[in-house]
């Protein structure tokens, strides 16, 4: 409801390189920093984890309007401070990921109808097609993320955000100037 809400701002005003190579180094910086300090999880299973925790992990979501925010980052790292384990937060995550994908794209589809952008036969294909085979890859890389989840951390992920900021500083502050 908040991308909804928010979209023509965010699109206007914080989609461009600069923000987004911001908000890289900063969750990668938090992400390597969380994860420095996580303790002994007391949620353990989705099971285990009460409505109140799993709508504060909803609103971490939100966080990720801000383009360069992962939305996974963001609700695995909302749960990891509430008190989940590294696997229930990454599960969570994905679980949280379909209402999501679906809600921004459809958002995006609408604004194009009304807007009077002409799409054809085979873009509305192409997007289904998109979206499922999407969908299918995800299942199969979930499966493969939460494996190392169980056996990594995330500092390696908030190593690359890092690294990946001062790649786009380099770039868009030196080289293409």
């Amino acid at each position: 409801m908040l991308g909804l809400k928010f979209d023509d701002f965010i699109d206007e005003k914080l989609m461009n390189p600069y923000v987004v190579m911001t908000t890289l180094f900063v969750w990668g910086i938090v992400i390597i920093f969380i994860e420095a300090r996580h303790k002994k999880a007391k949620i353990k299973s989705i099971s285990d984890m009460s409505y109140k925790t799993a709508l504060l992990i909803g609103l971490a979501q939100c966080i990720a309007l801000v383009p360069g925010t992962s939305r996974s980052a963001a609700t695995i790292i909302g749960a990891m401070l509430l008190g989940c384990s590294r696997t229930v937060s990454a599960e969570f995550s994905f679980f949280l990921a379909i209402p999501t994908m679906f809600g921004a794209t459809s958002l995006k589809i609408v604004k194009a109808i009304l807007r009077g952008t002409p799409m054809s036969m085979w873009q509305v294909f192409l997007i289904l097609l998109g979206t499922v085979l999407s969908f299918i890859f995800a299942l199969i890389v979930i499966r493969k993320f939460i494996k190392y989840v169980k056996e990594h951390n995330f500092i390696a992920f908030g190593l690359y955000r890092v690294v990946l900021s001062v790649v786009m500083a380099i770039y868009f502050l030196i080289i293409a100037k």
